[in-house]
């Protein structure tokens, strides 16, 4: 025959009357909506518009630019606004260098230099 349980006989009696804190809270509080804000993504559709100030801002990131750089209202409000430019830095580190390196090959490609060897290479008839 199976026992039958009531509510009272599941909990301590020590624990009726008071609450126990939780160890990690922050584990529990729930995350914020998502929201997606779509003037920021027309903004990152326009960055490579700025590929050379982007290679600047990456390779040079611990020195300050020198004169003055002349860039558009919204890219200029995306780099000084601290509450957007800090949680994606590792993010623009990793695609800036990929933007980098694919804008420096598709200079090369193009390069006169490169052209006139490749026709030394192959005479014409």
């Amino acid at each position: 025959m199976a026992k039958s349980y009531h509510k009272s006989r599941r909990c301590p009696k020590l624990l009726k009357g008071r609450t126990i804190p939780l160890p990690f809270p922050s584990k529990l509080a729930q995350a914020r909506k998502f929201e997606i804000d779509n003037e920021l993504l027309q903004t990152f559709s326009k960055i490579p518009k700025y590929a050379k100030f982007l290679k600047e801002l990456c390779i040079n990131k611990r020195k300050k630019l020198k004169g003055y750089v002349e860039v558009r209202r919204n890219v200029s409000a995306l780099i000084k606004s601290k509450q957007v430019s800090i949680p994606i830095q590792s993010i623009m580190r990793k695609k800036c260098s990929l933007k980098v390196e694919s804008i420096s090959a598709q200079k090369e490609h193009l390069s006169p230099t490169k052209n006139i060897s490749a026709q030394k290479e192959h005479p014409g008839p």
